[in-house]
């Protein structure tokens, strides 16, 4: 995809002609800064008014937000990720709104929306595995129980940890297993969407994005434009 893009110094600097995301990148902090970040409601209406004083603009433009579905984390703690088990063309961020983990009976795991409602696995003081199956609760709620009544939800730091939830998991009756749509969450998460200095957290719940976006469409999108035509 060729956009224009918008580089910051102090101000909003227009960039022709339409590149690449990161040649546009490469260009700012070259000659500039950066891409422009914009976290303020000033940030957006400055850049705004740069897009549409310049009539002949037909892209849309480059900006400083990016989402990566490669950096994980765990709740409890925030610890980094040493240990990971997706299944295959996993995580893929289907529909751009996949921002927690949760294991299946396979023992692999998959991303998936965190407002969809699963069982989901609590770690006690110890770091046991506790199953909670009983209600399927999306993964904020679980996070909260766990939190409430043991510590955190699930690390899961190695292979031997990760056969010892599958096992559980297929330890359930058919029928419980069926209930549980044969998944639990982890402790898992990433934070989606950030500017490139690092700032923001989950700026997929606050920014003005366009209806349907962002939508991961072809399963390949992570940088992000301001559309000149808003």
């Amino acid at each position: 995809l060729l956009s224009s893009a918008v580089c910051s110094l102090y101000d909003y600097i227009l960039v022709f002609p339409a590149t690449s995301w990161s040649t546009a990148r490469n260009y700012c902090q070259l000659n500039y800064d950066d891409l422009a970040m914009l976290q303020t409601v000033d940030d957006w209406s400055l850049a705004r008014t740069l897009i549409h004083s310049e009539p002949s603009l037909a892209f849309n433009v480059w900006i400083g937000l990016i989402d990566s579905i490669k950096t994980w984390q765990w709740s409890f703690l925030n610890e980094a990720v040493t240990f990971v088990k997706w299944d295959l063309d996993q995580p893929n961020n289907l529909r751009g709104n996949q921002f927690c983990g949760k294991i299946r009976s396979t023992g692999d795991w998959w991303d998936e929306n965190c407002n969809v409602t699963c069982a989901f696995f609590c770690q006690t003081a110890a770091g046991s595995p506790v199953l909670i199956s009983d209600p399927l609760t999306t993964w904020s709620q679980a996070q909260l129980y766990c939190r409430a009544n043991y510590t955190d939800l699930i690390t899961v730091r190695n292979s031997t940890m990760n056969q010892q939830l599958k096992d559980m998991m297929n330890s359930q009756k058919l029928i419980d297993l069926m209930k549980m749509n044969t998944c639990a969450w982890i402790g898992i998460y990433r934070d989606a969407w950030k500017w490139l200095n690092g700032t923001g957290s989950n700026l997929f719940y606050s920014l003005p994005w366009a209806p349907g976006q962002p939508d991961n469409y072809d399963g390949a999108e992570e940088c992000s434009v301001l559309d000149y035509n808003i």
